[in-house]
């Protein structure tokens, strides 16, 4: 179905802005726009997207990027280290190859078809600060 939006959320799991996060020496807003925004601006990544902290999200300040999810009208959806997503999709059964039948028939036959909704539960766990280590060493200490 090409009306269809090929998805209706993105789960984001970590490693947000590379390779330091939000460090306290630059300006979080300038860097959301540029990283986030004006790299993700198509059209089909305009929906809610679920997101969690990486391992270099914190080398920088991870409670800048929680604050983002705090505008109404973000699609950035951080409001916690460990949060939880609950969303409900309708399955329709219904092919439209038959477009001979008239328009009632045709919803009598959807509402027949129709099933129940699915309910899909995302829990989002922030395995960094679980496992006690924050961040990677610099690349610096990789031999670079």
């Amino acid at each position: 179905d090409h009306d269809r939006p090929a998805a209706s959320f993105v789960v984001s799991l970590g490693d947000n802005f590379y390779w330091n996060g939000f460090e306290d020496d630059v300006d979080h807003e300038m860097r959301f726009q540029e990283t986030f925004e004006k790299v993700y601006h198509h059209q089909e990544l305009q929906l809610p997207w679920y997101i969690i902290a990486g391992n270099h999200d914190y080398c920088g300040d991870v409670t800048k990027q929680l604050k983002f999810s705090e505008d109404p009208n973000t699609r950035w959806s951080f409001p916690d280290y460990n949060h939880r997503v609950v969303r409900e999709f309708s399955i329709n059964n219904n092919n439209n190859e038959n477009d001979e039948e008239d328009n009632d028939e045709r919803q009598q036959q959807q509402q027949k078809q129709q099933q129940p909704p699915v309910k899909l539960e995302i829990i989002l766990i922030d395995t960094i600060q679980l496992a006690g280590n924050l961040c990677y060493p610099s690349e610096s200490a990789f031999g670079e």
